[in-house]
């Protein structure tokens, strides 16, 4: 039971957080849900699956101090400090008739959350080619990136990946710009478990 927490310090609670998107299924058909700016989400245990999203969550009086024991006059001085206002949202679904794991839903999520955006610019030329990357990772169905960002303790750049998959994948990483050495380390960027062997400035990782 979703109830029986067993010797855990907090009870069972039904909200949990979301960041770019929720999905449900029943491995023959998905409905996914992505938001831009919604966080928190709820399965109700019906026989429906019934999806609920958190619009906007209040409290009875602006602070809680003490697990909610104020004083009478702490009560009265906080009361209606609530954003009366006009909310906007902004959401998308997708429904599909396939099982979740084939629906690359993180993947139209990030398409999503951060569209396509064109600046017009004067007319130059350039090397680059019309689509370009700094790096490049594949299958991007399963491997997805979390961060990619300058060390200034291990030195160089840290690349983090992370397998949605729920069995072992290969994959390559393709690095478009020079690179000396390439090293997987522990989350402390100071150990090094594994030296990668570079070719063309791609390697492989299992």
């Amino acid at each position: 039971l979703w109830e029986d927490v067993k010797d855990n310090m907090e009870g069972y609670h039904p909200y949990k957080p979301m960041q770019r998107f929720v999905a449900v299924s029943d491995n023959k058909q998905s409905f996914s849900f992505m938001s831009k700016g919604l966080g928190e989400y709820e399965v109700i245990d019906d026989a429906q699956r019934t999806l609920a999203i958190t619009l906007i969550r209040t409290n009875r009086v602006y602070m809680l101090a003490n697990r909610g024991k104020m004083t009478p006059d702490e009560y009265a001085q906080n009361l209606g400090q609530q954003c009366f206002e006009r909310l906007e949202f902004e959401y998308a679904v997708k429904v599909e008739d396939i099982p979740f794991d084939k629906t690359n839903i993180h993947n139209v999520a990030d398409d999503y959350r951060i569209p396509l955006r064109t600046m017009q610019a004067v007319p130059k030329k350039g090397e680059l080619p019309s689509n370009y990357s700094m790096l490049e990772v594949e299958p991007n169905t399963d491997i997805q990136i979390s961060a990619f960002y300058q060390s200034k303790d291990a030195g160089g750049y840290i690349l983090r990946i992370f397998n949605i998959a729920d069995k072992p994948v290969k994959g390559d990483i393709k690095f478009n710009f020079p690179v000396k050495s390439i090293e997987k380390i522990k989350f402390d960027e100071q150990e090094v478990e594994k030296k990668f062997a570079i070719k063309d400035f791609a390697i492989s990782i299992d």
